[in-house]
């Protein structure tokens, strides 16, 4: 299936922090103005949302490793610096998927906040 990559860089005083990397099947991408370069003003979800596409689930991985070579440059860290890594699946009602984030970031330079999630109810 075609896809649209977008690729971003996060960055706090001139330092990069992050490098993002979603996948969008191509279809999303061009109903929801995600195909060509720069920023989704309000952001992606509520692009998809304001387009008739509804994201329901999202599914999100989190690990650390150490940084390849081509983020130790990215991130201007030296050597043996561990990065921490978020994968996210972004699904609408039926299963579809609508987006793969990857988000590498350094260690020491971000943190990771969910406040306030809502939890399912149980019916008894």
């Amino acid at each position: 299936m075609p896809v649209v990559r977008r690729v971003r860089h996060a960055l706090i005083d001139g330092d990069v922090v992050q490098v993002q990397e979603a996948f969008y099947p191509l279809d999303v991408a061009s109903s929801c103005g995600l195909e060509g370069p720069g920023k989704v003003v309000g952001g992606v979800l509520a692009a998809m949302t304001k387009n008739g596409l509804a994201p329901r689930t999202v599914d999100e991985k989190v690990t650390t490793r150490m940084a390849s070579e081509s983020e130790l440059e990215a991130f201007g860290v030296g050597e043996r610096v561990p990065v921490l890594c978020v994968e996210r699946v972004v699904r609408d009602a039926g299963g579809r998927v609508l987006e793969v984030l990857r988000v590498v970031g350094v260690g020491d330079r971000i943190e990771l906040h969910y406040d306030a999630l809502p939890l399912p109810r149980r019916t008894p």
